[in-house]
């Protein structure tokens, strides 16, 4: 389990504060030690009903209410990264839920954001053509980071218009439009065509060393563009997954059918997108209106 708490601790460095980062990290250890979680088996046998157990003994050991809670974030912000990186099957903490107060919407960027990263690649080089084609896709299809890195070229139809995303066992058809598909063809014919080598094997993007692109690899990529474009800091990778969603249903699509697209299992999971909207509604009005 080692190298998945360094896996994950990278993850956590990419999408959050140092404090935050070491918070999660330390409840995250100390619960390991509790439950005496050494290999990928004892992982997988943790259910709910062990997760409220150390609750309980977290409680009846002078816990205060503000450390439960963030326990409860951290053991759900790790079983869901366990979940999307395939290393356990069902997340016993996806019936869990936080208090109103503790949920934190997603950072969004806004349209010109959004054109501004898409365009920052340098189309006239290998690396530009690549990234921009990473970009395009993640934000035409809501992928997940493991989904995109993970991409094989059977899993990409540029012909029919759809690519094959895939969380474990689970694999979903997403429809990809236009400038996406400009994207990737380009990518195939000028730059992977140019990176890759015998050991490429079916990946579909490859590092310019033609090697499977890894997750910090690419958290760095964006990094790199966040603060060239000099954007929101806060931006992150997750940005575009949730900025397809939002944008999807902004502009008038169904929650179900955002669901299907981003792999959720039922409509449910998108309400935190639904809640964003909602709170650019409120800010625009106390902006706009006279009496707000």
């Amino acid at each position: 389990m080692k190298k998945t708490l360094i896996s994950y601790k990278s993850f956590l460095e990419e999408n959050y504060s140092e404090n935050t980062m070491q918070s999660y990290m330390f409840d995250i250890e100390k619960f390991f030690d509790a439950q005496s979680i050494k290999k990928k088996k004892d992982l997988i046998k943790i259910k709910r009903d062990s997760l409220e157990e150390y609750m309980v003994s977290l409680e009846n050991a002078g816990a205060s209410h503000s450390t439960i809670l963030r326990s409860i974030a951290a053991l759900k912000n790790f079983f869901r990264y366990s979940f999307d990186e395939g290393i356990i099957k069902n997340d016993p903490t996806e019936d869990i839920q936080l208090p109103k107060a503790q949920r934190k919407l997603p950072l969004t960027m806004n349209d010109e954001e959004i054109i501004t990263l898409l365009e920052a690649p340098d189309n006239t080089t290998v690396k530009g053509i690549r990234d921009r084609a990473m970009f395009e896709l993640m934000y035409a299809t809501g992928a997940r980071v493991s989904e995109l890195i993970n991409l094989k070229i059977s899993d990409v139809s540029l012909k029919n218009e759809f690519v094959v995303l895939t969380t474990g066992k689970k694999s979903r058809y997403v429809p990809i439009g236009k400038i996406a598909i400009e994207a990737l063809y380009e990518y195939l014919q000028k730059a992977r065509s140019e990176i890759a080598t015998e050991t490429s094997g079916n990946m579909f993007f490859l590092n310019l060393y033609g090697q499977p692109i890894s997750r910090q690899g690419f958290w760095k990529i964006v990094k790199g563009y966040i603060e060239e474009c000099k954007l929101n800091p806060g931006i992150t990778v997750q940005s575009l997954r949730h900025s397809f969603a939002v944008h999807m249903i902004k502009n008038g699509a169904d929650t179900n059918s955002v669901s299907e697209m981003l792999g959720y299992s039922d409509s449910s999971s998108v309400k935190k997108y639904l809640e964003v909207l909602n709170n650019n509604i409120r800010d625009i009005y106390k902006k706009s209106h006279p009496r707000a």
